[in-house]
């Protein structure tokens, strides 16, 4: 765990340019704790699992990409949860996971709510943010960007082929495209 990069420029990157999630959850900046404290107890942990789950490239670079890519997050998150309740069940009750990106689904849920009428939407938002319980309290869990962790940086040392993506990224130059997943363990 100690071999995790935690820093200031992760969380930099949530404001500049603004990241869509940015504000919008308790699990997101500006709500997440600051840098030093992530860092103090991130690093207290003794062990980190950490996983890759490999998606097709075109995923992450076409013009549909935002979709697509949001679409493969749900199974990394999952996974992370099912490790983080095993180590639990197994003794080590402060096992924490931590998610790849934010929780869309999860955040879409809370946003569009059927009311009885399949044609009426509502915006609910974040039910913490309005003072209330999660409506999702055990399936959501912060990214590792929320939480300052440099997973690109993190994960290289691992002999990991990652590479910042971005719509506008050729897929020619990409090797590879995943998620990444995160469990913390006493």
């Amino acid at each position: 765990a100690k071999d995790i990069i935690v820093g200031d420029k992760v969380r930099w990157k949530c404001k500049y340019p603004v990241c869509f999630g940015y504000g919008s959850s308790i699990l997101c900046p500006p709500h997440t704790p600051p840098v030093d404290e992530c860092k103090r107890i991130i690093h207290s942990f003794r062990y980190a699992l950490i996983f890759q789950h490999d998606v097709p490239v075109e995923d992450f670079t076409s013009n549909s990409a935002s979709a697509e890519a949001q679409s493969h997050f749900p199974l990394t998150n999952n996974i992370a949860g099912q490790v983080e309740s095993r180590a639990n069940h197994m003794g080590y009750r402060q096992a924490v996971a931590f998610q790849g990106g934010m929780c869309p689904k999860l955040l879409e849920s809370c946003r569009k709510s059927w009311l009885g009428n399949p044609n009426e939407i509502a915006d609910l938002g974040c039910a913490v943010l309005q003072g209330k319980k999660c409506r999702h309290h055990l399936k959501v869990r912060p990214s590792m960007e929320a939480m300052a962790i440099d997973v690109i940086g993190t994960v290289l040392p691992l002999g990991w082929d990652l590479v910042y993506i971005g719509r506008q990224s050729d897929p020619a130059y990409v090797p590879c495209a995943s998620t990444v997943g995160l469990i913390l363990v006493v």
